[in-house]
């Protein structure tokens, strides 16, 4: 009789653990998928955010203007007239746009390599290349609005910016060599710029026009009659991707 009970209690004991145990590690398997598919989820979230927040932010913000032009007709003007976001690379002519890679901002090799080469050219006219000042003439006249880095030429009593070079990367005639003319843009205000901060790209809308301009700072090819000014939200390397 003893035996017997001791079967019949050992019975369902070892059917709980017979039963018990594949639904053990099938919960624990889940629980493993459930969180590898978390994190999966999750990394391809902060892509998609690094992504698309920049553009984002520029469409949300994109009103808020830091300058507008007082030339009411110009406003009108630009306002009736198909506009056209260009990138850096569109200044340039097709045989050249593979050039646009060397003058993206340097490694410190590269900037040393540049620097050498500018003390090089200052002191010996043979040795300096001619700058390119080929354009792309279908954007000539265009309704265009290009991101890049504000460099001042000229300053109002105010301390208000007049004129400046629109230029690709942050440094550039400042910290490192100026970019060909034909990726530089020269802008002249009717009154002034109050906003300007170095560091920050900008959004620079207005009518393109070719012709060459020359400071100490550098020479540009292109010419903009500026309508509008707004701060660029991508990340600053992006000012002369997009």
């Amino acid at each position: 009789m003893k035996l017997r009970l001791m079967c019949l209690a050992l019975q369902p004991t070892n059917w709980y653990w017979t039963e018990y145990s594949p639904m053990r590690m099938s919960s624990t398997l889940k629980i493993a998928l459930s969180f590898v598919l978390f994190f999966v989820i999750g990394v391809f979230a902060a892509k998609l955010y690094e992504q698309f927040l920049p553009s984002f932010k520029q469409q949300f913000y994109k009103k808020s203007s830091l300058y507008e032009t007082p030339d009411k007709q110009l406003l009108t003007r630009f306002a009736e007239t198909e506009k056209t976001p260009i990138s850096w690379s569109d200044l340039l002519p097709q045989d050249e746009r593979e050039a646009l890679e060397d003058y993206k901002e340097p490694s410190e090799e590269e900037f040393i390599r540049q620097i050498t080469e500018a003390m090089q050219a200052a002191t010996d006219r043979s040795y300096r290349p001619p700058p390119s000042v080929n354009i792309v003439e279908d954007l000539v006249g265009r309704a265009i609005s290009i991101p890049g880095f504000i460099v001042p030429i000229d300053i109002n009593e105010d301390k208000t910016i007049r004129s400046y070079f629109l230029v690709p990367y942050y440094g550039a005639c400042i910290h490192y060599p100026p970019p060909p003319p034909n990726q530089m843009i020269f802008v002249e205000l009717i009154d002034g710029f109050s906003e300007l901060d170095i560091r920050q790209p900008y959004t620079i809308e207005g009518f393109l026009g070719n012709e060459l301009f020359e400071d100490p700072l550098g020479t540009s090819a292109y010419v903009l009659d500026a309508v509008r000014i707004e701060k660029f939200y991508g990340q600053p390397d992006d000012a002369r991707e997009h």
